[in-house]
């Protein structure tokens, strides 16, 4: 593994490339919603591209970035990595964001928190619909009701989840 040392520049919005042939897609709601988020919390996360100033990853908060009238851009320039590697790379960073998930309740308590602290806006800048912010602390809360009843065994992510016919 290479010891790398990345530093965050500003870029002007204009100057910055979309990769042809990205095969990730994305809603004109989650744009939308990326948009809100920026304008809400700052363009936080940075852009990463390749020395020609071609979108690796970031290609959505870029585009909420031109939707807000963004003149500059945080980036990473990638000069480490051959051509080859940023092709992998892009895949590799799209893929691995789906591969993650949400421990449920931990999301509805930490949405419980954020209600009795933020203004709504700041809380409907996280992505999350109104709707499933509710149907989490309808969850959270009838969860809660019943857990002395019917403990919720802990799961061991260590393993692969195995199931058998039947088992739904």
């Amino acid at each position: 593994m290479r010891n790398l040392s990345l530093t965050v520049v500003q870029l002007p919005i204009e100057l910055i490339i979309e990769r042809r042939g990205n095969a990730r897609t994305h809603s004109r709601k989650q744009i939308a919603k990326l948009a809100s988020a920026i304008r809400t919390f700052g363009f936080v996360v940075p852009c990463l591209v390749d020395q020609e100033h071609v979108l690796v990853a970031g290609h959505a908060r870029v585009q909420a970035a031109r939707l807000e009238g963004l003149s500059h851009v945080p980036v990473i320039f990638l000069d480490h990595l051959s051509p080859e590697q940023i092709r992998a790379l892009v895949l590799a960073d799209n893929r691995m964001s789906e591969l993650g998930g949400f421990d449920k309740e931990l999301l509805a308590k930490e949405f419980a928190a954020l209600v009795e602290l933020l203004p709504m806006p700041e809380i409907i800048a996280t992505g999350y619909e109104l709707e499933e912010i509710e149907l989490l602390q309808d969850v959270a809360g009838s969860r809660s009701k019943q857990d002395d009843a019917f403990p919720i065994p802990a799961i061991d992510r260590s393993k692969p989840p195995i199931t058998q016919a039947g088992d739904c």
